[in-house]
C-alpha cells in the first residue's frame, strides 16, 4: 500500500507540473481560513512534554490562506496513559517534517483548552503531555500545519483519554518562593490544584498547579501536623502526610497576637504556641517624649519591667520569649503601651464668699487602683489668673480659689495632673460669689450754676458687685443735709444758700453694701457771674491786672499765680512748679496761670475768677559799644535796654548772655565765648580759638533761667593777620649732578595777604634764596659733590611759618665719560689730518 501510494503521489505531481505550464493557478477570494483559537486557562499551561516544551511553543491565533497545489495529507493519532499525563502517537503520509498543532482540554470544559506546536518527523511521532490532573478525561484536536494546507488528524482509539489516579508516592516536600519560609509545601508531577485537602491549602498560590502550601497555626507548632488529600474524580484516592512542625522553622513572631494592657496591674495577653513550653517576659522603655517638655523625667532609655510602668506615659515594650531553660530564644515585635486612668471627679461640697470659692471632691479610679501616687489637682475659676494646687491625695482634695470678683457666676473646674502634666478630663461646677462692696466712684466734679445751684457728676465702672445698684449724693452745709439717690451719677441741688460752703459726699451702693465715700467742697456765689468778669493780663513790669468788678458790691481782688506746667525734665534747675506767687514775685520770660481771689469787706474770699495765662517777654535791645580783635580772638562790649522791663532789668540776677563768633553749624569757624563780666544792663565777652585773618559774625544771645530769650544780636568782625601754617612733605632731588629740585605741600592757609613760599639753599658758606607762589624751586649750576641745606617756609605780609629743613648732596662727575669724550675728539682730529693728507697728495698729482 505504501509503494502504491508513493506512485500515486508521483503521478499527481507530474499532472500538477503539466497543468502549471499551460495556465496560471488562482486562489479564490473565498478561500477558507483557520479560525483563531483562544486559550481560556488562567496562569501557565499545565501541559508538558519531553518532545514538546510549551515555553518554546509559538501559538498562532490565525491560519494564513493556503494555495492548494498538492493532494491532501492523511493523518491519525492514538492516545495512551502515562505517569503524570498522556502520550499522543501521530501517523501521517507526510514525507518531510511537518509542524503539528495539538489542542487539549478537559472533557466538557473547552474553556480549559491549551494549544501548542510540536514537530512531526516523517511518517510518525510521539508526544508526551504531563502535569495533567489525575483521573481526568481530556479531549484532543490534532492538526498538521503543512505550509500549503492544514490537515486535521483522526483519532484511532475509541477508549476515553482518562489520566491515571494519583498515589501518595507522587507527592514530595517542596519550597515555594512566593510564600514565607513559615509554610509547609508539597509538589507533584500531577496538576494537584484540584485536590481536596485538610486543612485548606493557601489560595491563589503563584508556584504553579503542581504545588500546594499550608500555613501551620499556633496550635500546630511543636507537634506532628497531618495533611489529608482526596480527589473528587479519583474516588478511591485518599491518603495523608505527616510533618513535624518545629518551632525554629515555623514560629513567626510577627504574627504572635499581643494584646496591650489597659489597666493596672499591667499584664500582656500574648498567645504563644501551647505545645512548646514557652514563657514570656516584657521589658519597656519610654517612647521618645520631648525631653524639654518633661524636665522632671529621667531615664528615657532605661529599661523597665511591667511592675515599674506608670500611668499616662507612652512606652514601647518587647516580649522576651524564653524556653523551659529560661533562655531567651525570640523577641516579639514592639508594642506601644499607654494606660490612661479613668479618673472621675465628683464634687461633694462647694461654698463661696464674695471673693473666693471652695471646692471639695472625691476621685474614683478603676483602671489604676493603688498605683496613683503622683496625682495632683489644679483648680481655677472663670478668667481668674490664680492657679491653686490641691493637696496630694489621690482619693480627692480641697482647694480654695481667692481673688475672685463679688457677685459673679463662674465656671470652676478641677484638672488632674500627673507628674505635673495635664491628664484626663477636667470636671467643672457653676459657682456664684456673694454680694460685695461696690467699686468706688472717681472724677467727682462740682459746679455752681445760677449762683446757688450745685451740679454734681462723677464717673463709675458700673461694677456694683451686687443687685440694686444706685448712686447716693449727700450735701452738707455744716448744719442741715440733703440726700439724693439716682441710677446715674448726676445730681442737681437747687435753691441753696448764697455764698455758703457745702461739702458733697457721693457713694455707689447695692442692696447690702456701700462704697467708700468721695467728698469735695464747693461754695455758692454772690449774685456775680465770674465768667463775665473782664480781666486784662499784664504785658510789662510792674505787673498789674485790670479787672472790672461790680461797683456796688464793695469787693476787692488779689491775684495769685503758679508756673503753668512746663516740661519739668526740660527745666531740671527750676524748683517751685506748684509754688504760689503774688504779682510782685513774677519773673519775665515765664508762663503763669493766675486766678483772682475776690474778697468782701471782711477780706473773705467769696469768688475765684477764671484762670488767666500770663507771660511778659522783655523787649531786650543790645547795643555794641566796643569791639576789638586779635589774630585768634574777638572782644565784645555792649549795653542792654528794655522798655517793658525797664523798672526791673537792673534786678534780674537770672538774666545772662551767651556769645560766640561764626555759625554753630560750622564747627570750623565757631569760636568759644567767655564772659568777662555780666550785668543785666550789659556785659563784656571774649571769644577765643578763632582763626587769623577771617571774617566772622560775632553775636550775643540773652538767656534767662539758662534758656535763650529774645533776639540774637550780631556784629561783623575780622581777625588780625597770623602766622601761616607750616609746609610739609618737603622733597629734594638732584638732577644733572649739580642741580637741586625742591618741592613741598601746603594747606594754602597763609592766615594773611601776599602769599608766597621761600626757599633758602646753604652750603656752609654762601646761600641762595628764591621766592615763588608755588612750592616748586630749581637751583642750577651748583658745586659738585657738596652738601647743601634747604630751608622752606610759607610767608604772608607780616609773618613767616616755622621753617622746614632738609639736607642733600650734589654728585661727582664721572671720569670714564670724560676720557671717552677726549678719545673721540682725538680720533676725530686724526681722521681730519688723514683726509687732508689724501686731498693734498691728489692735488699735487693733478698739477
Amino acid at each position: 500500500m505504501a509503494g502504491l501510494r508513493g506512485v500515486k503521489i508521483l503521478l499527481l505531481w507530474a499532472g500538477i507540473i503539466g497543468l502549471a505550464k499551460s495556465q496560471t493557478p488562482t486562489v479564490p477570494d473565498n478561500a477558507p481560513t483557520a479560525s483563531p483559537t483562544t486559550n481560556h486557562t488562567k496562569g501557565p499551561s499545565p501541559l508538558t512534554s519531553p518532545e514538546v516544551n510549551p515555553s518554546n511553543t509559538t501559538v498562532d491565533n490565525t491560519t494564513p490562506v493556503r494555495r492548494s497545489t498538492a493532494p491532501p495529507l492523511e493523518c491519525n493519532y492514538t492516545v495512551k496513559t502515562i505517569k503524570f499525563g498522556l502520550k499522543i502517537d501521530i501517523t501521517s503520509s507526510a514525507v518531510n517534517p511537518v509542524p503539528t498543532s495539538i489542542m487539549i482540554h478537559e472533557e466538557g470544559k473547552p474553556q480549559t483548552a491549551a494549544r501548542f506546536s510540536a514537530p512531526h518527523s516523517n511518517l510518525s511521532s510521539s508526544h508526551k503531555i504531563k502535569q495533567l490532573k489525575p483521573c481526568t478525561k481530556y479531549e484532543f484536536n490534532v492538526i498538521l500545519d503543512d505550509k500549503d494546507r492544514p490537515t486535521p488528524c483522526e483519532r484511532m482509539t475509541v477508549n476515553d483519554s482518562m489520566t491515571e489516579p494519583i498515589m501518595k508516592e507522587d507527592i514530595e516536600e517542596a519550597n515555594c518562593s512566593s510564600t514565607s519560609s513559615k509554610s509547609v509545601c508539597y509538589q507533584s508531577g500531577w496538576d494537584i490544584s484540584s485536590l481536596q485537602t485538610t486543612p485548606d491549602m493557601i489560595p491563589d498560590l503563584q508556584c504553579g498547579n503542581n504545588t500546594v502550601c499550608f500555613k501551620p497555626g499556633s496550635d500546630d507548632i511543636c507537634s506532628i501536623m497531618t495533611f489529608n488529600f482526596s480527589s473528587k474524580t479519583c474516588t478511591s484516592t485518599s491518603f495523608q502526610l505527616d510533618r513535624n512542625i518545629k518551632i525554629r522553622d515555623f514560629l513567626d513572631v510577627k504574627n504572635i497576637n499581643q494584646t496591650a494592657p489597659t489597666q493596672f496591674p499591667v499584664k500582656f495577653e500574648t498567645k504563644l504556641p501551647p505545645n512548646c513550653n514557652l514563657s514570656i517576659d516584657y521589658t519597656c522603655h519610654i517612647f521618645y517624649p520631648r525631653r524639654g517638655h518633661y524636665p522632671e523625667l529621667h531615664g528615657f532609655n532605661k529599661a523597665k519591667n511591667l511592675s515599674e510602668l506608670e500611668p499616662f506615659m507612652d512606652y514601647k515594650c518587647i516580649g522576651l520569649i524564653k524556653d523551659k531553660n529560661n533562655v531567651n530564644v525570640y523577641n516579639t515585635t514592639e508594642v506601644k503601651v499607654r494606660i490612661d486612668c479613668d479618673l472621675k471627679i465628683d464634687f461633694t461640697n462647694t461654698s463661696t464668699t464674695n471673693t473666693s470659692s471652695q471646692l471639695t471632691w472625691t476621685t474614683t479610679i478603676n483602671r489604676c487602683k493603688d498605683v496613683i501616687q503622683k496625682l495632683l489637682f489644679h483648680c481655677r475659676c472663670g478668667d481668674s489668673y490664680q492657679r491653686v494646687w490641691s493637696s496630694n491625695q489621690p482619693s480627692g482634695g480641697t482647694c480654695n480659689i481667692t481673688d475672685l470678683k463679688p457677685y459673679r457666676v463662674s465656671t470652676c473646674w478641677v484638672q488632674p495632673y500627673y507628674n505635673y502634666r495635664r491628664v484626663g478630663n477636667s470636671s467643672s461646677v457653676k459657682q456664684k460669689t456673694e454680694i460685695g462692696v461696690p467699686e468706688d466712684i472717681d472724677n467727682l466734679k462740682l459746679e455752681v450754676k445760677d449762683h446757688n445751684t450745685i451740679i454734681v457728676t462723677c464717673n463709675h465702672s458700673q461694677i456694683f458687685n451686687g443687685p440694686e445698684g444706685i448712686f447716693k449724693a449727700q450735701l452738707h452745709d455744716g448744719g442741715s443735709s440733703v440726700e439724693r439717690n439716682d441710677e446715674t451719677c448726676e445730681f442737681e441741688f437747687k435753691n441753696l444758700k448764697y455764698s455758703t460752703n457745702y461739702t458733697v459726699k457721693v457713694t455707689a451702693a447695692n442692696s447690702l453694701f456701700e462704697s467708700n465715700p468721695v467728698t469735695k467742697q464747693i461754695s455758692t456765689e454772690y449774685c456775680l457771674d465770674v465768667k463775665n468778669i473782664n480781666q486784662t493780663a499784664p504785658t510789662q513790669f510792674p505787673v498789674e491786672f485790670k479787672a472790672e468788678l461790680p461797683p456796688n458790691c464793695n469787693l476787692s481782688i488779689d491775684y495769685t499765680c503758679h508756673v503753668s506746667y512746663p516740661r519739668r525734665d526740660y527745666y531740671p534747675w527750676f524748683d517751685g512748679f506748684n509754688e504760689t506767687k503774688n504779682l510782685s514775685e513774677l519773673e519775665p520770660f515765664m508762663d503763669y496761670e493766675c486766678i483772682g481771689l475776690i474778697k468782701d469787706t471782711n477780706n473773705v474770699t467769696v469768688y475765684n475768677t477764671t484762670e488767666v495765662d500770663v507771660r511778659i517777654d522783655c523787649d531786650l535791645e543790645i547795643d555794641f559799644t566796643i569791639t576789638s580783635t586779635t589774630n585768634t580772638s574777638s572782644q565784645l562790649t555792649w549795653t542792654t535796654t528794655s522798655n517793658r522791663c525797664k523798672d526791673v532789668i537792673q534786678n534780674l540776677p537770672k538774666l545772662s548772655y551767651r556769645c560766640g563768633c561764626g555759625d554753630y553749624r560750622d564747627s570750623y569757624q565757631l569760636g568759644r565765648g567767655l564772659l568777662g563780666f555780666k550785668q543785666p544792663s550789659g556785659g563784656t565777652c571774649k571769644i577765643t580759638d578763632l582763626r587769623p585773618y577771617r571774617d566772622y559774625t560775632c553775636w550775643v544771645q540773652p538767656t534767662y533761667n539758662r534758656r535763650d530769650v529774645g533776639t540774637r544780636f550780631s556784629v561783623q568782625q575780622k581777625t588780625e593777620i597770623g602766622v601761616p601754617e607750616d609746609v610739609h612733605d618737603l622733597k629734594l632731588e638732584v638732577k644733572d649732578h649739580n642741580t637741586i629740585i625742591v618741592t613741598c605741600n601746603h594747606s594754602q592757609i597763609f592766615n594773611g595777604p601776599e602769599r608766597i613760599f621761600k626757599a633758602q639753599l646753604h652750603d656752609g658758606g654762601s646761600s641762595v634764596e628764591r621766592n615763588d607762589e608755588t612750592c616748586e624751586f630749581e637751583f642750577k649750576n651748583l658745586k659738585y659733590s657738596t652738601n647743601y641745606t634747604v630751608k622752606v617756609t610759607a610767608v604772608n605780609r607780616l609773618f613767616e611759618s616755622n621753617p622746614i629743613t632738609k639736607q642733600i648732596s650734589t654728585e661727582y662727575v664721572n671720569a670714564g665719560i670724560g676720557f671717552h669724550v677726549f678719545y673721540i675728539l682725538l680720533t676725530s682730529v686724526a681722521l681730519l689730518v688723514v683726509v687732508y693728507k689724501i686731498y693734498d697728495l691728489r692735488f699735487r698729482k693733478s698739477e
